[in-house]
């Protein structure tokens, strides 16, 4: 659910009026995913989580 708004923001660097006309979503909501998403992989990081994909 995250995931895909983080991508398009910080790796393809689409402006979130254009993630927001791209996923059919409002900016705020755009903005909430962000902010949301930011939080959820920041405390996964600081708790030592691990992602698909990475190795043990």
């Amino acid at each position: 659910m995250y995931r895909e708004v983080l991508v398009l923001f910080y790796f393809e660097e689409f402006s979130i009026k254009e993630i927001s006309n791209l996923l059919n979503e409002k900016e705020g909501t755009i903005k909430s995913k962000l902010s949301r998403g930011r939080n959820i992989l920041r405390e996964s990081l600081l708790k030592g989580g691990q992602f698909i994909g990475q190795e043990r």
